[in-house]
């Protein structure tokens, strides 16, 4: 057996199966759920700054119309 496999059978039986999928899950869970959502979020709001899709903007945003090409220079290069 590899080196790394051995380890992985050592901690399996440390832990148990069941131990391997509920230690640690709930924090697993929110790291992961809280990196996706900023990920999203900035994806969202750079489309919405760039006014590529300005369906994804609420009706009473100010960028909702989508901007001229003078206005994205000016937001990109200031």
């Amino acid at each position: 057996m590899a080196l790394c496999s051995m380890e992985a059978v050592k901690v399996i039986k440390k832990l148990g199966v069941r131990g391997l999928f509920t230690r640690e899950l709930p924090l697993l869970i929110m790291m992961i759920g809280t990196l996706t959502g900023a990920q999203w979020g900035i994806i969202m709001l750079s489309m919405c700054l760039l006014g590529c899709c300005p369906h994804l903007c609420k009706k009473n945003c100010h960028l909702s119309p989508p901007l001229n090409f003078e206005a994205k220079v000016k937001i990109l290069t200031s």
